[in-house]
C-alpha cells in the first residue's frame, strides 16, 4: 500500500477511534459514511479523496483488523478492534508532545526502575523521553521544567511500567544553573 493511501487509513482510523462516525454508521447507510468520510477529509486536508481511494483504505484498516463492520447487516457500522485501539494508542505516544509553558520555577524529575527482564520496554521509554526533550541527568532520572505528568502517565502506561515509573516536582536546587542554561530558561 502507499505512503499516502497508509496516511488516508490512519485519518479514517483516528475518526473511528474518536467515535466521530460511530453514530452515523449506526443509523445510516454505509454509502452515506462513505460521502461524510469523503467531505471530511476533504475539509480536513484540502484534498479530495474519491471513493474508491476512502474504500480501499477502509479495507486495509480491516485486513489489517484494526475496524470491524458486519457484512450482511442491514444497517452497518465500523467498530475499533482490540488491535484497532491498540494502534490508536500506538499513535497517540508517536504524536505525543510536552507544550513549552512558562516556566514556573519547578523541575519535573522522571525517575524508574524498570526491571531486567523489561529491556525492550526501559529502552523505548528512554528513548521516548529524550524525543520529548528531557535532559538526561543521571542513569535512571530524566528532568524537565514543564509540566508532564499526563504524557508519562500515558507512556508508561502504554509500555506497562507505571509501577516504576515516578515523576517528581520539585523546586530550584543548588546545581541547577546549568539545567536552566540547558533549556534557555529565565
Amino acid at each position: 500500500m502507499k505512503e499516502s493511501q497508509k496516511f488516508l487509513a490512519l485519518q479514517i482510523l483516528k475518526l473511528i477511534g474518536v467515535g466521530a462516525l460511530f453514530t452515523a454508521a449506526t443509523v445510516l447507510s454505509p454509502t452515506f459514511l462513505y460521502q461524510v468520510l469523503k467531505q471530511y477529509l476533504q475539509y480536513k486536508f484540502k484534498k479530495p479523496y474519491n471513493r474508491e481511494q476512502i474504500r480501499k483504505a477502509v479495507d486495509y484498516l480491516k485486513r489489517k483488523k484494526f475496524i470491524a463492520y458486519p457484512a450482511n447487516a442491514k444497517n452497518s457500522y465500523f467498530y475499533l478492534t482490540k488491535a484497532g485501539r491498540r494502534r490508536l494508542l500506538q499513535l497517540k505516544i508517536q504524536e505525543l508532545s510536552i507544550e513549552k509553558v512558562a516556566w514556573d520555577k519547578r523541575w519535573r524529575l522522571v525517575t524508574f526502575d524498570i526491571p531486567e527482564t523489561d529491556t525492550r520496554q526501559r529502552f523505548q521509554f528512554r528513548r521516548k523521553l529524550k524525543e520529548l526533550g528531557f535532559f538526561h541527568f543521571q542513569r535512571s532520572v530524566f528532568i524537565l521544567p514543564y509540566p508532564c505528568e499526563k504524557q508519562i502517565n500515558l507512556i508508561s502506561e502504554h509500555l506497562n511500567i507505571q509501577p516504576y515509573v515516578h515523576v517528581l516536582t520539585t523546586e530550584r536546587f543548588t546545581a541547577d544553573k546549568d539545567l536552566v542554561k540547558h533549556f534557555m530558561l529565565k
